[in-house]
């Protein structure tokens, strides 16, 4: 006889659906159980290999990590004088 240890139905459980135990507590944590390796809240998926270069996550994760350190990201260009965007804005008169 053998046992699976899969649900029958996957389970939603903080908008992840998971198959198992193990999956379930890493929603539990926000951790994508698809993608472990990217952390809470995907905050290391610019370093996960299974994320796609081009999957928004990822492109999320690299920024803010590069805006910690204070440098220019991608799209903070052509934003620095927009008011919106909380920068100054130099007026000349």
């Amino acid at each position: 006889m053998v046992l699976s240890a899969d649900y029958p139905t996957p389970v939603n459980v903080n908008g992840f659906a998971c198959r198992n135990c193990t999956e379930v507590e890493q929603a539990k944590k926000n951790i994508d159980p698809a993608h472990p390796k990217s952390g809470p809240f995907g905050a290391d998926a610019d370093m996960d290999p299974t994320v796609p270069a081009g999957d928004a996550r990822k492109i999320e994760a690299a920024e803010e990590k590069a805006r910690a350190r204070g440098e220019n990201t991608a799209s903070d260009k052509g934003h620095a004088g927009d008011p919106s965007k909380g920068r100054a804005v130099n007026i000349l008169l």
